[in-house]
């Protein structure tokens, strides 16, 4: 009977961790590789950068925060992106005991294509997927500038 409490317990813990959302290939954007460049959003009130520059070749994240259990997410329009390329995205509580309607936290790492130079706007948006046609509760606009190293 301890054995399987054990175990159940160890399953339990291994679900738990593995439950975070992962995208663009399975990797999650806190495994992102050196970071050059780090836009953390506050709560989105205009408190962020409009513009920032980012090297070729580099990586940065950008973090967004919103009320967690609403169903609404952040996402990045990345269907029109020219010389910057998603790599990762991932989704969590930002505090250690997680409450109904608290504090997510959403992690985009992107990387500058090593050939690109100029810039680019990335639009990010606050909406629940499901809800196909309605306006994003809320939008962030970053504008990367890529100059030759």
């Amino acid at each position: 009977m301890k054995k399987i409490s054990v175990m159940l317990v160890m399953m339990l813990a291994m679900a738990t961790i593995a439950s975070g959302t992962a995208s663009a290939g399975e990797k999650k954007a806190g495994e992102c590789p050196v970071v050059s460049t780090v836009v953390v959003v506050g709560d989105n009130s205009g408190m962020a950068p409009e513009a920032i520059k980012v090297k070729p070749g580099k990586y940065f994240k950008v973090v967004l925060y919103a009320a967690g259990g609403t169903g609404y997410g952040w996402q990045l329009s990345d269907e029109n992106l020219v010389s910057i390329e998603a790599v990762a995205d991932s989704k969590g509580p930002v505090d250690k005991r997680p409450l109904p309607g608290g504090k997510a936290r959403w992690d985009f790492c992107l990387r500058v294509k090593p050939e690109a130079v100029g810039q680019e706007t990335l639009h990010f948006y606050l909406s629940r997927p499901w809800e196909k046609g309605k306006k994003p509760v809320q939008m962030f606009d970053l504008t990367v500038v890529t100059e030759q190293q």
